[in-house]
């Protein structure tokens, strides 16, 4: 082993963990604490709360979030194909993963175009 290498990789794990720590350390420093009436209460689209709550995790868009979170590899694959000098492994991997991905696109565009699902009771 190359002693240069280890010692690099080991000042990079130290950095990496006490950049987060010392952005946390300065924030609560430089910040006021001020505790507001409403910082606490929930908030529907940043106005005070008026009335019942209709909920706090409101799942409409989860659809669209399973659909951009599953076609998003595949772009990245997508991308690969033009910097890979094997261009049939990519071209296999996006075939294979594109198959996989037609089940759940599927259910996310059904679940996105049923509207009863999100109206209100």
């Amino acid at each position: 082993m190359d002693i240069y290498a280890i010692a690099m990789m080991t000042l990079l794990i130290i950095v990496s963990l006490l950049i987060p720590v010392l952005a946390l350390l300065i924030t609560r420093g430089v910040s006021p604490d001020i505790d507001y009436r409403f910082k606490r209460s929930r908030f529907e689209s940043g106005n005070p709360p008026i009335g019942r709550a209709r909920g706090f995790f409101v799942m409409q868009y989860y659809p669209y979030l399973l659909m951009f979170s599953s076609l998003e590899p595949f772009v990245v694959l997508l991308v690969f194909i033009f910097f890979t000098p094997n261009i049939w492994l990519v071209t296999y991997f996006l075939v294979s993963s594109f198959i996989l991905l037609m089940p759940v696109l599927y259910y996310v565009y059904k679940q996105a175009g049923d509207i009863d699902l999100w109206r209100e009771e």
